[in-house]
């Protein structure tokens, strides 16, 4: 009985268990022609909407600032873009290349402690085994065109959780380089190993991006290719001279681990985008199954306002 061949080497199974691995080229020269056009038609609509959200409070707006992907962007206008609108955009959300990897890491992930005092892998939990496990759900598509001078982006982390509290089940990001990566606009920093504590995701904020211990620095990288990272892990954007010529064109998607519920992507994107996969014939509608997210905009406020332990809260009667 013959088998699929691999999407990932152990060598790349084992750098993703520490934190993350690459795929270079992981698109072909036409997908990331098309894809390219698309950024750019959707950072000129970003900036044409740049105005957008101006009435929110000056607090509100603070909080937008300073928050990373905080769920507050719902409270933006309905006409700011969204990437998945984009045909070409929305279609990479179940490119196979990419979810062959992605079904690779799924199934191939155990949670493990929070450390260890070897230094090594942190032991594995004594967890039942779930066969959800190997099904994940899309969480959300972003885009954007880095242009010469763009600023760089504080250490943090995009593990979905209110409140942050462990790491039971598995959230991937996927950062694609249309470009690739040479050393301008802005170097990827990654700091492998701080997947496994939980932490606030601005817990290194204050940082900016100054090396932490062991951490790693991707700035070499050809067209198309993608870095799939933990979501738990920290990581910055260095900001770099040049790219005047050549823009940094930059993609990023989140999917997460089924068998629990998380916080919510963006609003309708995901019935939309079931719409249009099963329209293209598609097979995988449980990518896009909303019934695994709940509202966190109502989470993010409880986590906000909470004072102590949320456990010793007062709790309303069911």
């Amino acid at each position: 009985m013959s088998t699929a061949p691999s999407a990932l080497t152990e060598s790349q199974l084992t750098d993703f268990e520490r934190g993350f691995c690459v795929v270079e080229s992981i698109l072909d020269e036409p997908a990331i022609a098309a894809l390219k056009a698309a950024v750019d038609a959707f950072a000129d609509a970003t900036s044409r909407s740049a105005d957008l959200g101006r009435n929110l409070s000056p607090r509100a707006r603070d909080r937008v600032s300073r928050l990373v992907r905080s769920p507050l962007l719902h409270q933006m206008p309905p006409e700011r873009p969204r990437a998945h609108e984009s045909p070409e955009l929305g279609r990479l959300t179940w490119h196979p290349r990419i979810t062959a990897v992605l079904d690779e890491l799924m199934e191939h992930w155990r949670p493990r402690a929070e450390w260890s005092l070897t230094g090594d892998l942190p032991p594995v939990l004594d967890v039942p085994e779930d066969p959800r496990r190997g099904r994940y759900v899309l969480h959300h598509i972003n885009a954007a065109r880095h242009d010469a001078g763009t600023a760089g982006l504080p250490w943090h982390h995009d593990y979905d959780q209110y409140p942050q509290t462990n790491r039971s089940h598995l959230m991937v990001h996927v950062l694609i380089y249309l470009n690739g990566l040479n050393g301008t606009v802005g170097d990827l920093m990654l700091a492998p190993g701080t997947q496994w504590s939980v932490a606030s995701k601005r817990a290194l904020w204050q940082l900016g991006w100054q090396p932490l211990p062991g951490a790693v620095v991707v700035d070499d990288l050809p067209p198309g290719s993608a870095v799939f990272i933990q979501s738990a892990m920290f990581h910055a954007r260095i900001p770099r001279p040049g790219g005047q010529d050549e823009p940094r064109y930059f993609i990023d998607l989140s999917y997460c681990q089924q068998g629990i519920h998380w916080p919510n992507g963006y609003r309708d994107s995901h019935r939309a985008l079931r719409q249009r996969h099963l329209a293209e014939g598609g097979q995988r509608a449980w990518m896009f199954d909303e019934a695994c997210f709940f509202d966190s905009v109502a989470a993010h406020h409880i986590t906000e306002t909470a004072r102590g332990s949320l456990l010793a809260q007062p709790m309303s009667a069911p």
